[in-house]
């Protein structure tokens, strides 16, 4: 297994009320597969500095006129990630059941700073859904408390994303410069 980003040790969250089904490519095989929303996963200050980099929960917590510590920019709301997290591992725990997704990738993660220090955290989880079982559990358990555990694998690449196209796709040896068009967007007279 390679050196995760980040493991967050089982905790409490809320799998959130709406998940997404879709259906993706494996090879020329198209598999069920789902978005499943966590919430509630709070970010103790040494994980969010893993996450963010050392120095990342200074920056972002202030002590208030109570002595607590606030989060330093009120003002800015979430934190959100542009990119998604590949090669992860989440073991959710329902109602005593474990089910652990392997190879997943963790996207839409943001972060909102809590007063108090900690961090709250919310993410998707995209997954195969193999198992009818753990699909069924996952919509019956929609917006209930649950436990989970997370590795974060490395920063997706773009590579993780688009499939590569052969940049010689369609060719066949003919010139296919396209018909000349005329001024009506139709082609040109004579045009074949």
């Amino acid at each position: 297994m390679a050196k995760k980003t980040l493991t967050l040790t089982e905790r409490p969250c809320h799998i959130g009320n709406s998940i997404n089904t879709r259906t993706e490519k494996h090879g020329d095989e198209d598999v069920p597969a789902a978005d499943v929303p966590l919430t509630g996963l709070m970010l103790k200050a040494a994980e969010l500095d893993k996450l963010l980099g050392d120095g990342a929960h200074e920056r972002l917590f202030v002590k208030g006129t109570s002595g607590a510590l606030e989060p330093a920019l009120a003002d800015i709301g979430e934190l959100k990630f542009a990119h998604k997290f590949a090669d992860c591992q989440v073991t959710l725990e329902i109602e005593g059941e474990t089910t652990t997704f392997a190879d997943v990738k963790v996207s839409k993660i943001s972060l909102q700073p809590q007063v108090g220090g900690l961090t709250h955290m919310s993410c998707a989880v995209q997954t195969r859904l193999d198992v009818l079982d753990a699909a069924a559990s996952l919509v019956m358990h929609m917006g209930k408390a649950i436990r989970a555990q997370i590795a974060l694998g490395a920063k997706a690449s773009k590579a993780d994303k688009q499939q590569n196209l052969a940049l010689n796709e369609g060719e066949d040896g003919e010139d296919e410069t396209p018909a000349p068009k005329g001024g009506n967007g139709r082609p040109a007279a004579g045009a074949h």
